[in-house]
């Protein structure tokens, strides 16, 4: 028995650790993200400033326009008074700013409106993380992702053509095989966080080593190195080591405030623990990457060369290349569709083949042009330059496209027939999924789009029949066909009969998405038109009858059920296909999110009905109330003449007017609160003349 409570005590004691050591992480993200919070709400006119940030984002405001701070766009959120439908404007607030960020398709998960509004502290704490994840730390370690993939994709050209570059300045001609640079790709492959910290670790260099968001920056020294890398000046290396941890933290954040503008977001005290916040030093460290995102780096970023003349040459050299072989290609494909220039079908679709491939290659310089435009890390590719090596890229492939389909068309009898089926086929599926105006229009729009495809690809079998019996045969119209032609059509129509399947799958699933999307639009207007600032008895009647129409008698939440029931089995055959794993994520993520965003509003939906309630019992108790003391005041006022006794019998039952008169009083401030302007100011004039009568 000693044991077993001695292990109950460990147990305890354990808890206790965990806890405290929780409360502590909490205290310092606390901290840390309300002086962040502050940083930008001071740029507001006049600056604004938080101290209690469980409280003061319940709301909705200090989000609304922290957003907008960050995002550049216009926020508005409702104001909010101290009445009993505050909780409801508050929540709409919050909802909004939710939805921005779903937007921008920031995941939010487990996070909901109603832990916000209630001030829940991991959650409020979660979701601003999210914040500053996206704007503070993502948004500009994307740049310096780009800039890491570009300066390999670069060294390559350097190592691959590095004599010919040197001595000819790009007149030598292209290296054919290049590694191709994809910005997006290049973000996949590093987290934020690894991002932030490799970015870290090449502007600190050999100063510091840096392996965490945590014990590393425990001795200040980190810190203090960030700041010698942009002011060489205001930092003594050497001297660090001598100070103590405080000493130098403290000197760091100072230092990195006064002259670097960085906001002073932490502590000493509070990094100088046993284990530091790792979110808070991340959302510190990323002000340094916001600010100065260059540090110790030459002053063109993105190139492995550090002579910008050699850089100017290197972009020079592959935009001619490209631009040059694009105006041959039209030239010559231009050509080739109207004359005959080869000897047999089988001579010409080799040489589609090798065009083919040849294009295939020169992707890869389109690509990087693309990459370092976008990504701000060019000194030549300027936007009029991108738009025309773009514009002729894009002319080059519908030209190619055109000499494919005259080759497949051309082809002998049937097979001919085949050829210009599988051009149409791949047409078809190359066209985007559009949306149009209302998630109502663009559901029946992808409908549409849906029986097209359904009718086209009605006979796919069919086809795919036919050809197999030409290839088994070899002839087709009394002619022989080569087995590279019949196996590179073999190859295509495998695929079309593999994509329009899946194409299919797709417009199922997005027709019923884009409908529950109409249905939670249909909602939250509705819930807009509820939550307005009242009118009179008979518009609040009006406003109750339509809510009772909508939610019981036109079966909305039956309806918004079976919706999302047929959502979630389109969703789960979509996603049983052959996919990319980011598609299968974002199916996965859209049926989670609808379910929170339906499941807080159908909250505010359900509440709603005792508001409504509330405000027309508030009326008639009103309307009631004045009625009977208008009588009576009618009465009254002529007895204060009359002689003592006459008023004495008159008013023996004054302590039950008085009651009515605090009723009347209470309903009608209730009212004034929830009414519109003009209501509201006629409420208010009329129980100024009724209590001066009083």
């Amino acid at each position: 028995m000693s044991r077993s409570f001695h292990h109950l005590e460990s147990d305890h004691q354990i808890k206790a650790t965990i806890r405290g050591l929780q409360d502590e992480q909490e205290r310092v993200q606390k901290k840390t993200f309300t002086n962040w919070i502050n940083s930008y709400l001071s740029r507001l006119d006049p600056p604004e400033e938080i101290t209690e940030l469980f409280e003061e984002i319940k709301d909705g405001l200090m989000l609304l326009k922290l957003l907008h701070q960050l995002s550049g766009e216009n926020l508005v959120g409702e104001s909010v008074k101290r009445l009993t439908s505050s909780r409801i404007h508050s929540l709409n607030n919050i909802e909004k700013a939710l939805n921005f960020l779903r937007s921008k398709e920031i995941k939010l998960v487990n996070i909901n409106g109603t832990d916000i509004a209630d001030g829940k502290p991991t959650i409020v704490l979660g979701l601003i993380w999210i914040i500053i994840l996206f704007y503070q730390i993502e948004e500009h370690t994307q740049v310096f992702i780009a800039q890491h993939a570009l300066s390999a994709s670069m060294s390559s050209l350097d190592t691959e053509g590095a004599n010919s570059a040197s001595s000819s300045r790009g007149t030598s001609p292209p290296p054919e095989k290049r590694r191709a640079v994809n910005a997006q790709g290049a973000k996949s492959k590093l987290s934020a966080k690894k991002a932030l910290l490799k970015w870290t670790q090449k502007t600190l260099k050999s100063n510091k080593n840096i392996t965490d968001f945590g014990k590393s920056w425990r001795d200040g020294i980190a810190f203090n190195t960030l700041v010698h890398s942009v002011r060489p000046d205001l930092v003594d290396l050497a001297q660090l080591r001598h100070n103590s941890n405080i000493v130098n933290l403290d000197s760091a954040f100072l230092l990195a405030e006064k002259h670097l503008k960085i906001p002073k977001l932490l502590d000493p005290q509070d990094v100088d623990v046993e284990k530091p916040d790792e979110r808070s030093i991340m959302t510190y460290v990323a002000e340094f990457l916001k600010n100065y995102p260059n540090m110790g780096e030459p002053k063109v970023p993105g190139q492995s060369s550090h002579n910008l003349e050699d850089m100017m040459a290197e972009e020079n050299y592959i935009y001619n290349s490209l631009l040059g072989w694009l105006e041959e290609s039209e030239a010559y494909i231009t050509d080739l569709l109207i004359k005959s220039i080869f000897k047999d079908r089988e001579e010409e679709f080799e040489r589609y083949q090798q065009f083919r491939e040849e294009r295939k290659n020169k992707r890869e310089m389109l690509q990087i042009i693309i990459t370092k435009y976008e990504a701000k890390v060019s000194v030549t590719f300027t936007e009029e330059r991108v738009t025309t090596i773009t514009n002729k890229w894009e002319k080059v492939t519908q030209e190619t496209k055109h000499w494919l389909r005259k080759i497949d068309t051309n082809l002998p009898g049937q097979l001919g027939h085949i050829g210009a089926w599988l051009n149409d086929a791949e047409e078809l599926l190359n066209q985007p999924i559009t949306t149009d105006g209302s998630h109502d229009d663009t559901a029946d729009l992808i409908q549409r789009t849906l029986d097209e495809h359904k009718k086209f690809f009605a006979d796919v079998d069919v086809v795919v029949h036919d050809f197999q019996q030409i290839r088994r045969a070899g002839v087709c119209g009394g002619e022989k066909i080569s087995e590279n032609i019949l196996s590179e059509l073999d190859t295509r129509l495998l695929e079309v009969a593999k994509s329009a399947k899946l194409r299919m799958v797709k417009l199922e699933y997005e027709e019923l998405k884009y409908r529950l999307l109409a249905f939670l639009v249909l909602a939250e207007g509705k819930l807009k038109t509820w939550t307005v600032k009242y009118g009179r008895l008979e518009s609040v009647e009006i406003l109750y009858n339509n809510y009772m129409e909508f939610v019981y008698d036109k079966k909305f939440f039956e309806l918004y059920e079976d919706t999302y029931a047929k959502v979630q089995v389109a969703a789960e055959n979509y996603m049983r296909q052959d996919m990319q794993e980011d598609e299968r994520q974002t199916v996965r993520k859209f049926t989670t999110d609808v379910k929170i965003q339906f499941r807080n509003l159908s909250v505010e939906i359900h509440s709603m009905q005792a508001m409504l309630e509330e405000v027309l019992d508030y009326w008639r108790r009103y309307t009631n109330s004045v009625e009977q003391m208008i009588q009576w005041l009618d009465s009254a006022e002529p007895m204060i003449s009359q002689p003592e006794d006459v008023q004495s019998e008159f008013f023996h039952d004054l302590n039950h007017w008085h009651d009515i008169h605090i009723a009347m009083n209470d309903a009608g401030n209730f009212l004034i609160d929830t009414s519109e302007d003009s209501v509201a100011l006629d409420l208010k004039q009329q129980l100024l003349l009724l209590n001066g009568r009083w």
